[in-house]
């Protein structure tokens, strides 16, 4: 692979990660694939995969890291005539059992996709390449079962191709035996977080001094942070299952965002997806934007089987990313794809309630 993209004379660690999962844990038939420069398009079912390099950025203390984005063809949709109500519902029935990808709309393409994006650094590369290889074969599980679900909805179709030569895999690909073998079973057992990974989380989160004083129970952690003259509060939750995988750690950033209408909030949601999911993502990129019962919260699902390659300090120090780089998105501006933060103000009402959910 790595000859038809370059013969680089310094493999990066995005490139690393890209062929790691090409060649090593995959072994992609090149039949069924494509390959480029940044990295490869392929075909583990009747919709294809893309997984590259988007760029490089340097972190606060100089050191180089690289995105990654992985991108599952889901569906094609054709806009009715009731403007994007349809779509902000269709949109909100994807993102209920979805883990570490977030819906996105490319209004251009008609075109509706499974994202994540990652920054990969030296520290962090054994843990998050394998974030990263779990990410993408659960995107692959979810398309399969998100189009065998929905494909019945009006102005969806299913988002079918084929690879240039080879056909496509003839059934699920073994990538996705992960979930059956490892990611279904460990969702039956208890979560592999004790209550002393929480409290531990805490005290470094807190040898930091940016934010509340981060509060910790058995099977979570809750902390605050500022955010446009109000909170924006992070849950770490390991005693809400998902309803597909079981057991496992739910991650949400709720942000006390005061859109005029519900579909202002909805189309803001989809517009930070599409902004931050396919390029350069506020915090990381292993979650989705979404609007609910309100407010805008970032929301992320890590299956019990993977928990020992997330850092839950790091956790919280994404969060804390996320808002910094949301609060100055507000402050200067951001249009894009049908979402405009300008102009949205903070709910000190909102703020409340949703100190209050914490509270739980």
């Amino acid at each position: 692979m790595n000859e038809k993209r370059g013969n680089e004379d310094r493999m990066n660690l995005g490139q690393k990660v890209i062929d790691w999962l090409y060649r090593d844990r995959w072994q992609v038939e090149e039949t069924r694939a494509v390959c480029g420069r940044d990295g490869f398009t392929w075909w583990p079912g009747d919709f294809s995969q893309t997984i590259r390099m988007a760029g490089e950025e340097i972190g606060a203390h100089g050191e180089t890291c690289y995105l990654i984005t992985v991108e599952t063809d889901l569906f094609r949709y054709t806009p009715p005539q009731d403007g994007d109500r349809t779509l902000f519902s269709i949109f909100s029935m994807l993102m209920r059992n979805t883990t570490l990808s977030g819906v996105v709309f490319r209004r251009e393409e008609e075109r509706i996709t499974l994202n994540t994006s990652v920054r990969i650094y030296h520290e962090t590369y054994r843990e998050i390449s394998r974030l990263i290889e779990a990410a993408a074969a659960l995107q692959i599980g979810e398309a399969q079962r998100l189009q065998k679900s929905l494909y019945a909805l009006p102005y969806l179709t299913i988002a079918m191709n084929s690879p240039p030569a080879g056909g496509s895999f003839p059934g699920p690909h073994p990538v996705t035996r992960v979930i059956d073998e490892e990611f279904l079973p460990a969702g039956r057992l208890p979560v592999a977080l004790r209550p002393e990974d929480f409290e531990q989380a805490a005290m470094e989160i807190a040898s930091y001094g940016y934010g509340s004083p981060p509060a910790y129970r058995d099977a979570g952690l809750r902390v605050k942070f500022p955010f446009l003259g109000a909170m924006s509060l992070v849950l770490l939750k390991a005693d809400l299952g998902h309803p597909f995988y079981g057991n496992g750690l739910r991650v949400v950033q709720a942000l006390p965002v005061n859109p005029a209408t519900e579909e202002d909030g909805h189309a803001l949601a989809m517009a930070l997806n599409h902004e931050s999911l396919t390029s350069s993502p506020y915090g990381h990129g292993m979650g989705s934007y979404t609007f609910m019962e309100g407010y805008l919260s970032f929301v992320a699902y890590f299956p019990n089987a993977i928990l020992e390659w997330v850092d839950l300090a790091n956790q919280v120090f994404s969060c804390a990313g996320r808002a910094l780089d949301l609060e100055r998105r507000f402050r200067t501006g951001f249009t894009g794809n049908g979402g405009n933060i300008e102009g949205f103000g903070t709910s000190v009402r909102l703020n409340e309630r949703m100190l209050g959910i914490g509270e739980n």
